[in-house]
């Protein structure tokens, strides 16, 4: 019996380490910033219309799943992935402009959507993030 009682004893030191954030992994980081096409909001039909923008992390082994930004109408977006942020380092910004998600085209022709986008920033090193797409490098 007394076997038992420190494989019991180390699994619940353990739920207590997670619990209280001592094993959560590495820091997040909730990203705030605006984005913009030629410093004004990309406007979109109310309830069909999206900017839909991805922060895909740099600099790790793929496959990579990209964070998503919830935009406002005036461009300004956060990204809180599982809610809590995401953790800091490189990311490549991608962006798709669409006035009916769904039904019509990107109306920045794919030029910075996930394969040709050339918008990087760092997180949480660049603060609140300024991204205009009409720029090269945003």
């Amino acid at each position: 019996m007394g076997r038992l009682v420190y494989p019991i004893g180390a699994a619940f030191l353990y739920a207590i380490l997670i619990a209280t954030g001592c094993m959560s992994g590495p820091p997040k980081h909730i990203v705030k910033g605006r984005i913009t096409y030629e410093g004004k909001p990309m406007t979109v039909k109310a309830m069909v219309g999206k900017v839909l923008v991805k922060f895909i992390e740099q600099d790790v082994p793929p496959p990579v799943d990209p964070k998503f930004a919830k935009v406002d109408d005036d461009g300004n977006f956060e990204v809180r992935a599982d809610g809590n942020g995401i953790v800091a380092g490189k990311y490549k910004i991608c962006v798709e402009w669409y006035d009916e998600f769904g039904n019509t085209p990107d109306k920045l022709e794919g030029k910075v959507n996930e394969k040709n986008s050339t918008i990087y920033r760092k997180v949480p090193d660049d603060g609140v993030l300024e991204i205009d797409v009409s720029k090269p490098g945003g």
